[in-house]
């Protein structure tokens, strides 16, 4: 894919008067597919905050909007438990007097508690929701096709395979794809990305961790289609987030409703050995649950192997010694790119 591209290039039978032969690189960024996105995170806003999106963002999505009655009973419910917890640690149901509390203040308390949740679902959300833009899509692309080769020495993709993705996405276009692929580095969901854009595929929204909003790289992530959630929903063990659940949940059904098309990593992390790990169920449990309860017709599950001779990001011998694992930071990553760009040169095989 490094060589030649879909669209462009020389290609036998192809006129040479095509401007394409001779920037085929650039011509492949304009020659892609176009695909609407709406963006999801637009509806929640305005769900959670109740107010018109005319009054927030542009008037195109304007129609998308409704009340989702699941967000606004976890908003409830999470005060409620707030509320439950504040008594339990008191341990007291009446005042120094002896008297029942006050009816004006416990619902006033109760109120404040409400907002905060609610403030903290509008947080929750902007800090979750992908801004994918096509226009971002098309200058990635092509800056990828100028900076792979710096550390790549190829990208392979089974030609047949696309073919029958891209079948299936033309037959049934309301019908999204869930792609399953193999966690091994960070340049996996840039390169399932790169791959399905410039073989007119849908690009997917991709579940990426929090870990990754970083400088620069983040933003980049977000436009390009990564939707951010905790690596660890449940901060306290034996008790659920029920609001972040259901932000998360809702989330993803909207997007499978507007036939986005959604990647995430069933290993959950990146392996550390190089072999499988076990899958998680998390987010596949709520495509299997909007499927059951009709909210999408179909969803069609595509797994997908991304290997690499040599991994981009390193290696892991230090984390499998035991050691504490750093954190992820914008340096840090462009220090592994040069190290393996100056060091040796990948092949990548999709």
């Amino acid at each position: 894919m490094l060589e030649l591209t879909p669209h462009a290039g020389k290609k036998p039978y192809q006129s040479m008067f095509d401007w394409g032969v001779y920037f085929p690189f650039l011509a492949q960024c304009l020659r892609i597919k176009r695909f609407e996105y709406p963006q999801v995170g637009v509806v929640f806003i305005s769900i959670i905050c109740k107010k018109k999106l005319s009054e927030m963002f542009a008037p195109k999505v304007s129609g998308a909007a409704q009340e989702d009655l699941m967000i606004q009973r976890a908003i409830k419910q999470a005060a409620e438990q707030i509320v439950r917890e504040q008594r339990i640690e008191s341990h007291r149901t009446f005042n120094s007097n002896g008297d029942t509390a006050n009816d004006t203040e416990e619902s006033k308390k109760y109120q404040d508690i409400l907002s905060n949740q609610e403030r903290r679902a509008n947080n929750i959300l902007m800090n979750m929701r992908s801004t994918l833009n096509h226009y971002l899509i098309m200058l990635t692309s092509w800056l990828l096709y100028k900076l792979l080769p710096c550390f790549l020495s190829g990208v392979v993709t089974h030609t047949r395979q696309i073919e029958t993705l891209k079948r299936a996405s033309e037959r049934a276009p309301g019908i999204p794809l869930i792609f399953l692929p193999l966690h091994r580095s960070h340049l996996d969901y840039i390169m399932v990305t790169f791959i399905l854009t410039n073989n007119d595929i849908r690009s997917p929204l991709v579940a990426a961790g929090d870990n990754l909003q970083i400088p620069v790289f983040g933003g980049l992530l977000r436009g390009l289609g990564a939707f951010f959630i905790k690596r660890k929903i449940d901060p306290v063990v034996g008790k659920k987030d029920i609001l972040y659940r259901a932000i998360l949940q809702q989330y993803i059904q909207h997007a499978l409703k507007m036939s986005h098309n959604v990647e995430f990593f069933i290993e959950g992390g990146r392996t550390r050995t190089g072999k499988p790990c076990m899958p998680k169920g998390g987010i596949l449990s709520v495509i299997v649950n909007a499927f059951m309860d009709r909210s999408i017709p179909d969803a069609l599950l595509v797994p997908v192997s991304v290997n690499y001779e040599r991994l981009v990001d390193g290696n892991f011998v230090r984390e499998q010694k035991g050691e504490k694992k750093v954190p992820e930071s914008f340096w840090k990553a462009m220090a592994g790119i040069w190290k393996v760009c100056v060091l040796s040169r990948n092949t990548c095989i999709y």
